[in-house]
């Protein structure tokens, strides 16, 4: 909902599609506002917006071969301070700014702490967005999207993969 209590879509475009540019330019300015990717298939392109996967079934230990190796991700990768560009409706299209988390917050404060103090920024610009609340959804979701980097590498027995 957006700040009167009205629904928004979630996912929005609104934008002139540049008939001079490839597809691949117009796929990706879409992409990019999407949050999704868009795989050639069948001789046309998909789009397919990232979702929840399912958990993965649980792998017993007696099926582990060796100590996992735990990768937390490299901090350098991460953002901790997104600021999105979009079209503000109210004047008349101009460009506006939102960041996420909103600067003073106990989530910049948080996030600062995780990355020791290190303000890392990134910026992006939504020509097709129109939204504000949708522009800061869109700056939140870099932000976790860009801190989920936990991996973990394991050597397991066959029965494990079926």
């Amino acid at each position: 909902k957006d700040g009167q209590q009205q629904w928004i879509p979630h996912f929005h475009y609104c934008n002139i599609i540049d008939t001079a540019a490839t597809i691949d330019a117009n796929l990706q300015d879409i992409r990019l506002h999407m949050r999704a990717h868009t795989p050639f298939m069948d001789g046309q392109f998909k789009i397919f917006i990232r979702d929840d996967a399912p958990t993965p079934p649980a792998i017993s230990e007696h099926w582990i071969l060796n100590k996992p190796q735990i990768n937390y991700g490299d901090k350098s990768k991460r953002i901790n301070r997104c600021i999105v560009t979009y079209r503000e409706p109210e004047f008349d299209l101009e460009p506006n700014t939102v960041t996420w988390p909103p600067l003073g917050s106990e989530m910049e404060a948080q996030l600062l702490a995780e990355d020791d103090g290190e303000t890392l920024e990134q910026s992006f610009t939504l020509n097709g967005c129109s939204n504000r609340y949708n522009a800061i959804d869109y700056a939140e979701a870099l932000v976790r999207e860009s801190r989920l980097q936990l991996a973990c590498k394991l050597e397991l027995m066959a029965p494990a993969i079926q």
